[in-house]
């Protein structure tokens, strides 16, 4: 999947594979931010990780209850 605008892109996978008792989800994001200064980029580029891992947290919090 992409995303883009007009300043930042972002590509993402999904990968899902067979693993002993259940499912590996996977999801593997590329992004950059073209038209932020230099100087943010490292800031929102940890944010958009934490937020990330945030979201498949509440993913794997949902599926595994049955929700």
């Amino acid at each position: 999947m992409r995303e883009t605008d007009d300043g930042s892109r972002f590509d993402v996978e999904y990968r899902i594979a067979s693993a002993v008792g259940g499912a590996r989800f996977t999801q593997i994001s590329d992004f950059e931010f073209e038209r932020l200064p230099r100087l943010l980029r490292d800031v929102f580029a940890r944010g958009v990780r934490r937020d990330v891992r945030g979201q498949l947290r509440a993913l794997k919090e949902l599926v595994e209850s049955g929700g």
